[in-house]
């Protein structure tokens, strides 16, 4: 069993210590609660492997995408400037791929399927490109730190790489954008892509890719 430094975990928790506190006293914040899917491989286009040897079982690390479910919830927090709010975001999902290989008789293909369950903290600066707080449509822009903590792994197949081989956390920048559609006054329709991208290596050197569409409502209350 992995486990998590000190100094790791000190890191991951720095994400949170300006944003906590960056919306104005009495101010209005925004309650989200959004689901979708995301499409989730491990990129390793960075790692060179060697050639399989002759009558070696060479099994495929977990390279390609994978449909997975994503929900999450956040609270949008303004600040001073009124084009720019903070959004902090908690999120389940599943990360991983899934990849082929062969056998030793280098006949007879081999498949997997790598999924990682964790839960996902993304503080997020949230940039209003077009409409305001009051306006029917507004469009906007995402972009931010994000830190995993995984909590659950399974292999389903043959894979050359393990859940042993997978860290307990992980971490990256996030960007995207967003549509928002109000019907009350206080009640928006909001759809949603953003690209997560993992920095920290995971499954012999790989690291996670995920593109995540979200659909949900938001609640806009002091």
């Amino acid at each position: 069993m992995k486990t998590v430094g000190y100094s790791r975990i000190r890191f991951l928790s720095l994400f949170t210590v300006p944003i906590l506190t960056a919306a104005p006293l009495g101010a209005q914040s925004v309650i989200g609660f959004r689901a979708g899917v995301a499409w989730a491989r491990t990129d390793y286009s960075h790692v060179h492997f060697a050639p399989c040897p002759p009558e070696t079982a060479c099994h495929g690390v977990p390279s390609d995408r994978i449909l997975t479910p994503l929900i999450s919830a956040d609270v949008r927090h303004p600040t001073a400037v009124e084009e720019l709010s903070f959004r902090l975001s908690l999120s389940y999902g599943v990360k991983g791929g899934t990849g082929s290989g062969y056998w030793a008789d280098h006949a007879t293909p081999s498949s997997g399927t790598l999924r990682l369950h964790f839960l996902q903290f993304s503080p997020l600066l949230n940039v209003n490109l077009r409409g305001q707080a009051q306006d029917r449509y507004a469009v906007s822009l995402l972009v931010g730190p994000w830190a995993a903590l995984r909590i659950g792994c399974s292999v389903a197949g043959q894979l050359g790489t393990s859940c042993e081989s997978s860290e307990p956390v992980d971490a990256g920048v996030a960007f995207g954008g967003g549509v928002q559609y109000r019907v009350a006054s206080n009640l928006t329709l909001a759809a949603e892509s953003i690209y997560h991208w993992g920095i920290l290596p995971q499954n012999v050197s790989g690291v996670t890719r995920l593109v995540a569409v979200q659909f949900g409502v938001t609640i806009h209350s002091r």
